[in-house]
């Protein structure tokens, strides 16, 4: 935010964001219930801080399968469970999607999911939207920023002329791949 123009930066570094935010609500301070986006985002679409929620432990597994800890046993030929994180499955907190919809919006949930399923329609804060879309390209490799952002251009369209609505565009593409650019320091390195 110390190099954004509409952040009050003397130099005029972000045009685009610049020009969005003329007619846009800006946050000076924006804070998160969990540092992981599961964590987060269940939160968010509960409204309940994280520590309200009723978490399941899920697993998932070499080939991106989530698992409840009882199902490990199911495990295919050549997979072994690799991370373990809790998603809110069995909450009785009616999610954000819900609640519109009762309100009458219609509401959208585009995701890009990138390999994970951990943002899927019925995990997380997903379940309860009318139109949920895990975004993929037609050979069904992983989505880009610009795949998302043109299915969200369509949505919007069709959107506009219909009840109130509540869309949501999730993007995968800031978390992988990373890079390390020339010159950038390190912190920390190992495991």
């Amino acid at each position: 935010a110390s190099h954004v123009s509409s952040y009050g930066y003397a130099a005029r570094t972000t045009p685009m964001l610049d020009h969005w935010a003329e007619n846009a609500l800006r946050f000076d301070r924006a804070y998160t219930t969990g540092g992981w986006t599961t964590i987060a985002l269940s939160s968010l679409f509960r409204g309940r801080y994280a520590r309200a929620l009723r978490w399941t432990r899920l697993n998932e597994t070499s080939k991106y399968r989530l698992l409840r800890t009882r199902d490990l046993v199911s495990l295919l030929p050549g997979e072994r469970a690799s991370n373990a994180f809790g998603l809110p499955l069995d909450d009785r907190h009616p999610t954000l999607g819900a609640l519109l919809q009762q309100a009458g919006y219609a509401t959208v949930a585009l995701v890009d999911d990138g390999h994970t399923h951990v943002l899927g329609a019925e995990v997380g804060g997903f379940s309860g939207f009318g139109r949920y879309e895990n975004v993929r390209t037609v050979d069904k490799k992983r989505a880009t920023d610009a795949d998302v952002s043109r299915v969200a251009m369509q949505a919007l369209k069709e959107l506009r002329t219909g009840p109130p609505f509540f869309l949501w565009v999730q993007y995968f593409g800031p978390h992988l791949p990373n890079r390390v650019h020339h010159g950038t320091r390190r912190f920390r390195t190992g495991s």
